[in-house]
């Protein structure tokens, strides 16, 4: 969900503490409940990994791919290109799709059931080589650009396993 709430294009809106899973133990209505108000930073050591997972957002709004997700006024019609399953939640959204931007684009894609499902992506998007896009993260982290591990090309037949999402960044 945290990938969902930061790839809002305008203001992305997070509560404080929400970043190391702050609780208010189901209550709704705290008003006037200091001690369910507080936030308790000792939380941020227990669940470090989902901190640097916001902190690591955070930062791709921040920077120069970010920056398509800044808007100050509406976008063109065309910067956006939906790619989805009828009857099905997951989707793939191209940003910046007729480069009214510039040249870099990004592509998200996310897959809200528990089962495994396949977005087709049109020829245009994908275009001839895989490399033209670079995988930058998922459900779990960010990946630096000279990491090693499991990477997730492009493909016309974008494979999303259950629960789970994609942030890919190309250019021209």
């Amino acid at each position: 969900m945290a990938a969902l709430l930061f790839m809002a294009v305008g203001v992305a809106d997070d509560l404080g503490g929400q970043d190391f899973l702050r609780s208010k133990h189901g209550l709704g209505n705290t008003y006037q409940r200091g001690d369910l108000n507080a936030l308790d930073y000792r939380r941020l050591q227990r669940f470090l990994g989902t901190h640097t997972y916001f902190a690591d957002w955070i930062a791709f709004r921040r920077d120069e791919v970010g920056r398509l997700l800044r808007h100050w006024q509406r976008p063109t019609e065309g910067f956006f290109k939906f790619f989805h399953l009828p009857g099905s939640p997951a989707l793939a959204v191209v940003l910046n799709a007729d480069f009214s931007q510039g040249a870099t684009r990004l592509l998200f894609a996310i897959n809200p059931t528990m089962s495994e499902t396949t977005v087709l992506l049109d020829p245009e998007t994908t275009g001839p080589e895989p490399c033209a896009w670079r995988f930058l993260a998922d459900q779990d982290r960010f990946y630096l650009p000279d990491a090693h591990g499991a990477r997730r090309p492009l493909e016309q037949q974008l494979w999303l396993p259950p629960l789970s999402c994609g942030l890919w960044v190309g250019r021209g």
